[in-house]
């Protein structure tokens, strides 16, 4: 891939070819261009424990003396080639990126198949009609008049993908450049038509010599469905809202490229028609059946600025207005004063009322107008959203509202649900939706972390432990101990990369979200800038204990044992190791 350079290494007790922190293959790749770029390290890492963490340290310490971005596979990740995609793949987890310095930009990211591609990933345009589209500019210029207006079939799914010489299929990515689909994503793209029962329409232009490589690259992606393509040398017209295969004489034809099942549709006058007494197929995409389609998507403005981590820079967002509907307990008017609340930087809303009346059952349903590019199809986007995610945002006519762009989202109504049911609408001043961050001690669950990971894999740490108190929700942390306090303890603590919260970089990061509201000041004024959540307990290791006397710290002399040493169980002793419950 362009830009990447991989390297195969092995790891002996968690070391780089041998050398302690990676120096030495450092030092051996010293004369290749590599500050400021990306290496790949194709390597396995170790079974033990100990030598995952010396591992760990190791690439970081390569990636700053050599200053380049180095992937290395997650740990449990297998590395692998693919033959679909003709790269290498990650097995299990996908790749970790680790920085020479904090801000070094990421140019490639991790994709389902467990590749890597560039950063953004692929361009995917969906249509009511057409399931996925992901070809260059030219050719979508040339079909855009076409796209929108095919209808949606059951058991069809629609797609414009570009055939590459060799026969696999390709999206162009944010890059401009066209990369090679996998398997995984391939059939995400599609929505995965197998298990719905589907076939799929190519829309794509296929030479004869092309045949053969693309029969065996739907083979090995496993998209486990008949495939119909036009005839080489047709292109594609629309007529009676179906696209049709046509050459400059007249009607064409599909070609089928046979999975082994019999044939759900057959090419007649250079249309699919299905075939009578075939087995009736699911839909292929339920947020296109019933009254309430999505809106046109296309990709989000260059620069993100939507304030999400895990969402690409340029998600498919709403190209035309629409209207969403997003619940809430609360009352309306305290929604529009005090902000919506939330424990992520996003809101999710839902095309259909009636989903979001049966799910909270009480409360109200705020109507919200979104112009242009301001709500995310998180399906389309092509990425892997948190587990706390996952289920509001890429269920039937769900839509995510980044609280960046939340400022083209206007709440103009609200509708009172009582017993699952819609009983009135009141029209309100229609005025800006805002969030009001509800996660840990008043921060959303994005809050930034600490230590960075890929930084540091741990880093010291002192929290004041109040005597017989109970667990707290969450512990200032110091990075020097500070001053002796008559019932307290003082811990010192080994925090994992990532667990604990910097509230000073948090605060600078909300700071640049006007919408949404926190508890990040206040916390600045009135504690330390260092939060370890209650979650956290579990990974953190308490290193020594000190009780105050006669205005110092004194170490406490304590057998300590391996379950003794779990930050949760020294705060909870009659918890299990690594069950600590949240705090009331």
């Amino acid at each position: 891939m362009t830009g990447l350079l991989t390297v195969d290494v092995d790891v002996t007790a968690g070391a780089l070819v041998g050398g302690g922190f990676g120096e030495r293959l450092a030092v051996r790749m010293g004369t290749m261009p590599l500050y400021g770029g990306d290496v790949r390290l194709s390597l396995q890492w170790p079974a033990q424990a100990d030598d995952r963490d010396h591992l760990h340290a190791s690439l970081g310490r390569f990636a700053r003396i050599t200053g380049a971005v180095v992937w290395a596979p997650h740990p449990g990740s297998r590395v692998t080639h693919a033959a679909d995609c003709d790269d290498l793949v990650a097995d299990g987890g996908g790749w970790e990126a680790y920085r020479p310095h904090p801000a070094a930009p990421l140019r490639f990211e991790s994709d389902p198949d467990g590749r890597l591609i560039p950063a953004g990933g692929f361009v995917l345009r969906r249509f009511r009609g057409v399931a996925a589209v992901s070809v260059p500019d030219r050719r979508l210029r040339r079909l855009a008049a076409i796209y929108p207006r095919i209808r949606p079939r059951q058991g069809l799914a629609v797609a414009d993908l570009t055939v590459l010489d060799d026969g696999r299929l390709a999206g162009i990515c944010v890059d401009g450049n066209l990369v090679a689909l996998g398997g995984a994503r391939l059939r995400r793209m599609l929505g995965d038509p197998a298990a719905r029962g589907a076939d799929v329409a190519l829309l794509a232009r296929v030479e004869p010599r092309q045949l053969a490589g693309l029969r065996r690259y739907l083979r090995e992606a496993g998209l486990g469905c008949a495939v119909y393509l036009p005839e080489p040398g047709s292109d594609i017209e629309v007529a009676d809202d179906l696209p049709r295969a046509v050459t400059p004489h007249g009607p064409s034809s599909w070609r089928r490229l046979d999975d082994g099942t019999p044939p759900r549709w057959e090419s007649r006058d250079g249309y699919l028609i299905s075939v009578p007494g075939t087995a009736e197929p699911a839909p292929l995409d339920d947020r296109f059946e019933g009254p309430f389609f999505g809106p046109q998507l296309e990709p989000g403005p260059r620069g993100g600025g939507h304030g999400v981590a895990w969402l690409p820079e340029r998600p498919q967002v709403n190209a035309v207005p629409f209207a969403l509907y997003v619940s809430t307990r609360d009352d309306p008017a305290d929604v529009a004063e005090h902000g919506l609340a939330s424990t992520g930087l996003f809101a999710v809303g839902q095309l259909d009322p009636g989903v979001l009346a049966h799910e909270i059952r009480q409360g109200h349903l705020l109507r919200v107008t979104v112009g242009p590019q301001g709500a995310v199809d998180v399906p389309a986007s092509e990425v892997t959203a948190p587990p706390q995610v996952t289920g509001a945002a890429v269920r039937r006519g769900a839509y995510l509202l980044p609280a960046g762009w939340l400022d083209r989202a206007r709440i103009v109504a609200a509708i009172r649900v009582s017993g699952g049911e819609l009983i009135d609408e009141q029209p309100l001043p229609p005025g800006p939706l805002r969030l009001r961050a509800t996660g840990v001690a008043g921060l959303p669950d994005e809050a930034c972390p600490w230590p960075r990971p890929g930084w540091r894999p741990y880093r010291r740490a002192y929290a004041l432990l109040g005597v017989d108190a109970p667990p707290p929700a969450w512990l200032g942390l110091h990075l020097q101990p500070p001053q002796p306090r008559p019932g307290y303890r003082l811990a010192t603590l080994r925090v994992r990369a990532g667990t604990a919260i910097d509230v000073a970089a948090t605060a600078a990061h909300l700071a640049s979200l006007p919408a949404v509201r926190s508890d990040a000041a206040r916390l600045l004024d009135d504690g330390p800038t260092l939060l370890l959540p209650w979650r956290a307990y579990r990974y953190t290791r308490v290193v020594a204990m000190a009780s105050a006397s006669e205005g110092r710290w004194r170490r406490a002399d304590a057998p300590w044992t391996s379950a003794a040493r779990d930050l949760g169980v020294v705060l909870a002793p009659r918890a299990v190791a690594g069950r600590v419950r949240a705090p009331a």
